[in-house]
């Protein structure tokens, strides 16, 4: 629920757990141990809590206590207040309650989630009633209960770690971050103050136990839809685009082949699935189709294969992607998916995944400030055109920059439309060799192709800047 979006941005998190479990009817060496609670329960719910929100612990501040009844001779019950990131987590725990219950909210910015372990709930802003949520179905062998509710699922995934050499979902190298946040834990309490995770613990988790989602590299592609390679090496040498200039430099500058250069609109479906035309059966805006005579405005969802981050989404990587050109909505897509926002030309409808991250979007930048390809009937005034252009460079970046500081990704994806447009009706403006030069100028706008991609130039700048090392 709470990945789809449901309450919209996680504030907050209380997480409640009283259990009747007095040292006598467990082991009898946990009543001798230290940090009892906090040690042998607390470190499944901060498991827990890591896998509801998808975060990563920065600081936590504890403090445990023992009843005057208890039979513990230390810290029975356990009081912490955790940073996820931003998001504040308040967690009692207790092993001298006279009953066992929990009671986990999830507040958000569109409502709220609550479970007692059993049950799960939600109510949306404004409303004032909770509403059942079905439970998820778990594969055969899984529903037993307690101590073998799951089993099932944890040999399986063993067996194909054993024998396919695939990353189990229960490894050393993640659980170490449980264990920090424990002896994190312990610290803060014998010492009064609030510790951050990294005090305790900063390398990457020990060979042979890697988490994607914390110590891989992250990858963010940017595409410029149409765009002229020759006039990005032509004004990136002149001073005019500085961000280009300094990617060629740091990085790595190649010209590719592109399969449009013989069939038009199929460079970005096969950018997307590695395979020629041939094979994804995406060539142009119109096509014909197999027993029919007639031309058909091409749709996304014809595409033989699907694109590259579906199988990263299949494999765990969390995916953010902002108006690929020729998108088509992905069935149950997990990560973040933006359709028909800023791109030239649509093929879809407009629509998102999680389903109100568009209207999100819109609600904060607005629309997008350019038009669609299909609503230019005639060639547009340039002075407004440039305008509306450079506003939606402007507009596409500060979406992303949001996209990227609201969910957690490991790549991401989103084109720059307006080069093309920028192509079809402001080159003749710039270029006196064209045909519809106009001879006495276009005051406003004597290079407007130019500033155009000065202002995606800019726009990716302004993205690169909410970057990190990794």
């Amino acid at each position: 629920l709470v990945r789809e979006g449901r309450v919209g941005r996680v504030d907050s998190v209380a997480f409640v757990d009283r259990r009747h479990m007095p040292s006598h009817t467990e082991g009898p060496w946990l009543a001798t141990i230290d940090y009892p609670q906090l040690q042998e329960v607390a470190i499944h719910h901060f498991d827990s809590l890591r896998a509801f929100l998808d975060l990563a612990p920065s600081s936590i501040t504890v403090r445990v206590w023992n009843p005057s009844w208890s039979d513990y001779q230390h810290g029975a019950c356990t009081e912490a207040l955790v940073d996820f990131g931003g998001v504040r987590v308040q967690y009692t725990g207790t092993l001298m309650s006279h009953r066992f219950s929990v009671s986990i909210w999830i507040e958000g910015e569109d409502g709220v989630i609550w479970t007692d372990r059993k049950r799960v709930f939600w109510r949306p802003k404004g409303s004032r009633w909770f509403r059942p949520v079905r439970n998820v179905k778990v594969p055969p062998g899984d529903e037993a209960k307690y101590p073998k509710e799951g089993t099932t699922s944890l040999l399986n995934s063993l067996r194909e770690a054993v024998t396919k050499g695939t990353r189990a979902e229960t490894h050393g190298g993640d659980n170490i971050w449980n264990v920090a946040m424990i002896e994190a834990g312990k610290l803060s309490d014998s010492e009064g103050r609030t510790v951050a995770i990294d005090e305790v613990y900063s390398g990457p988790p020990p060979e042979g136990g890697w988490d994607p989602h914390t110590h891989m590299n992250r990858v963010i592609v940017i595409g410029l839809d149409a765009a002229d390679a020759e006039l990005i090496e032509l004004w990136s040498d002149e001073g005019h685009l500085p961000t280009m200039a300094a990617l060629r430099t740091q990085g790595l500058w190649s010209r590719l082949g592109t399969t449009a250069e013989v069939m038009h609109v199929s460079a970005w479906p096969t950018i997307y699935t590695g395979a020629r035309p041939g094979h994804h059966g995406m060539y142009h805006a119109y096509q014909v189709r197999a027993g029919d005579q007639r031309v058909h405005r091409a749709l996304p969802e014809w595409c033989a294969l699907p694109p590259f981050w579906k199988f990263l989404d299949d494999a765990g990587r969390r995916c953010i992607v902002l108006d690929a050109f020729m998108d088509y909505r992905l069935e149950g897509f997990g990560g973040v998916q933006i359709l028909e926002y800023g791109t030239w030309t649509w093929f879809s409808e407009p629509g998102s995944t999680p389903s109100n991250a568009r209207r999100e979007i819109v609600r904060r930048f607005g629309a997008y400030p350019g038009p669609e390809h299909t609503k230019v009937f005639t060639v547009p005034d340039p002075v407004w055109f440039r305008d509306r252009l450079v506003e939606g460079a402007r507009t596409k970046a500060a979406v992303t920059r949001w996209l990227l500081e609201e969910h957690p990704w490991d790549m991401a994806f989103v084109t720059f439309g307006e080069p093309h447009g920028a192509g079809h009706y402001l080159w003749h403006v710039g270029d006196p060799d064209y045909p519809s030069y106009p001879a006495a100028g276009t005051p406003g706008a004597e290079q407007p192709l130019l500033d155009v991609y000065v202002a995606v130039d800019s726009a990716i700048g302004h993205i690169l800047e909410a970057l990190d090392d990794d």
